[in-house]
Formats: structure tokens, sequence, C-alpha cells
């Protein structure tokens, strides 16, 4: 029984027992006594009914109202888990957060840069924060995430698929210039699609990625997006715009195995770790120390650079996801870029530790 419930006819009882005392002293009416009793038990029945009928906290549905929960779509009977995930950000990352939006205001008072966005999350805990959540920017070679998703999902459907030989046999153009280069393939050679990634992932090379692109299943890559709850992509455009948020998703479903089989995800971002860019996150995230998962992409127009980086970090058992994107005017050099995402992730770290 409900302690007000209990509470209110203890009461009652009390106020009867004191009538009967009163009226015993003073020889009050007993249709008085009568009425008073009546209007008592009045009272408790109907204090008894509404707590009867109070429909019973259902803490499972209170969870779902604070999260977002992304579900692939497609089948007939069922909708697979993509993600859950608080809908707020936490306030226990609020100083990371403030110590973050005071770096990228320094350079944009500086003019180094003209915009810059942050998102970081705790995998272990679900917390998470966001720092100008809805600029977006060009996605770049951070398309070579969904790409080499698309490209395993691919495999899972027709084993066999990474195994595939391509030869590189004529030169390949783009109209997208690479500023920051490290190994390609070679004229004259032949590759498996999974070396073809390997080269994609790891050294970031487009060649590589042109070769590859000409292999795609454009549906499958296509599908990709819109199973993880992004925006149709058009393959013919030649940009495609994303948030930070949004530029997250591909390696948390990664982290989650929530798209791919396990052992597909896991080789994915094995594969990840192996990327040699080092002028980013990995200045103040050292990988020799920690495990860490990362793309970075540069991006722009005639009228801009863009330079982003998202992570996967590991501090002993724990994970953490760290996408930063940027953006300056056409006369900023990319090295500019690469420093401001070395401050961000210098700062989220040092107040990650600090927390920890």
């Amino acid at each position: 029984m409900n302690v007000l419930i209990l509470g209110e006819l203890l009461s009652s009882v009390h106020l009867i027992v004191s009538l009967e005392f009163v009226m015993l002293k003073k020889k009050v009416s007993v249709y008085s006594l009568l009425a008073i009793v009546f209007t008592a038990s009045l009272c408790v029945y109907f204090v008894t009914a509404y707590f009867y009928n109070q429909k019973p906290e259902d803490p499972l549905e209170k969870e779902h109202t604070n999260y977002k929960i992304t579900r692939m779509q497609g089948s007939k009977f069922i909708k697979p888990l993509v993600s859950a995930k608080p809908v707020s950000e936490s306030g226990k990352f609020s100083d990371i957060k403030k110590s973050v939006t005071d770096i990228i205001n320094s350079y944009k008072n500086k003019s180094l840069i003209s915009s810059a966005s942050v998102y970081f999350r705790d995998f272990d805990q679900s917390d998470w924060c966001v720092v100008n959540e809805y600029d977006k920017y060009m996605c770049g070679s951070l398309l070579k995430i969904p790409e080499l998703i698309a490209f395993l999902k691919m495999e899972e459907a027709h084993p066999g698929t990474l195994d595939r030989k391509i030869a590189y046999n004529q030169l390949l153009t783009s109209d997208k210039t690479q500023r920051i280069k490290s190994k390609s393939v070679v004229m004259g050679q032949v590759y498996s699609i999974k070396e073809l990634l390997g080269y994609m992932i790891e050294y970031s090379d487009n060649n590589a990625t042109m070769l590859l692109n000409q292999n795609l299943d454009v549906n499958v890559f296509k599908k990709v997006f819109t199973d993880l709850g992004l925006a149709p992509v058009d393959w013919n455009a030649k940009t495609y715009y994303l948030t930070v948020k949004d530029c997250s998703i591909f390696l948390e479903s990664l982290y989650n195995a929530s798209y791919l089989t396990v052992p597909h995800s896991e080789f994915a971002v094995e594969l990840l770790s192996k990327s040699d860019y080092s002028d980013g996150i990995l200045k103040v995230i050292p990988n020799e120390n920690l495990r860490v998962a990362h793309k970075f992409a540069e991006a722009g127009t005639d009228l801009d650079k863009e330079l982003h980086e998202t992570a996967v970090f590991y501090i002993k058992d724990n994970a953490y996801l760290l996408t930063i994107m940027t953006k300056g005017n056409s006369k900023i050099e990319l090295p500019v870029l690469a420093k401001a995402i070395q401050e961000i992730s210098g700062k989220v770290y040092s107040g990650l530790t600090s927390l920890n």
C-alpha cells in the first residue's frame, strides 16, 4: 500500500478516536459525529482512489524519451539497432567544452580560421559534448570511411569480393588536388581490393580510391548513408556536406559493430589504426603509447581550405571518439589548421585526464 494512503488512513483513525473522546467529554451529538466520520471517510476514499489509479513510472519508457534511437530501415519485419545515445550532452564535459570554445574563438579572432566544430564522446558512459554543432563542412577524404564500409558490406553479401584483382594500367585524373600525400599505388601493378582499401585508408591514396570507385557498388555506398540516418548522397555531386556529429556516425557504427559484422568492423577499425597521418591528433595522443584509429581529410574550394580528423582513441579499457573539423580562407595554409586540431585535441585529452 502507498505510504501516503497509509498515512491518510491512520489520520482518519486518529480523527475518529479523538472525536469519540470529545463526545464523551462534551456530549457532542451522535448525528454530528456521524457527519464528521462520513466526511473523513469520503476523503480517505478519494485519496486512495487517486493513488491507486496512478500509472507506475516505467523506467524503460523514461530512458527511451531521453535517448535518440537510430534503426536501420528497409526490412519487412525487423529494424536493426544502429545507435542509441543520450539526446542531451553531458554536463561533466562542460570544462572541456569551454576550453575548446576558447581555443576556437582565439583562432577566429586572429583570422586563422573561419570556423571549427568539435564532437567528443565517451563510448563506455555514452556521454558526449559538441561545439558549433550545426556548422557544415565538406567531407573530403572522410568519405573514404563509408566507402570502406560499403566494400565490407559487399564482401558480406558476396564473399571473395576483397580478393578480386584490379590492374592499375592507365593514368587516372581527378579534379581534386591532394596536398597531403604519402604512399601511392604503382602504375603497372595488380592489386586486390583488400590491398587497395589499405592504400586508401592508411595513406589516403586518391589513386587507390579512384581504382576502387570503378569497382564500387554505388547503391551499396548510398545505402550506407541512409541506413545510418544521414541525408542521401548524390554520387555525381562534387561535394557532400555534413556536421561534425554526422561525420562521427561512421566511426560510431564501426566501434559498436552495429552495421557490419564483428569481424569486418574489427578489420575496418584496425585498418584505421594504421593511418600514417601524424600532424593532427597524433601529435598529442601518440599511437606509440595509446591505440588510435583515425582518418584525416583535406577539402575546400577556391575560397577556403578545410582540414578534418576523426578518431577513436583508447585509454586502458575505455574508448573515446573525437572529431574535429576546421575551415579557413584560401590564404590559410593547411599546417595552420593542423595546429588548431592539435591544440583542440590536446585540450580534450588533458581535460579527460583530469576527469579520470
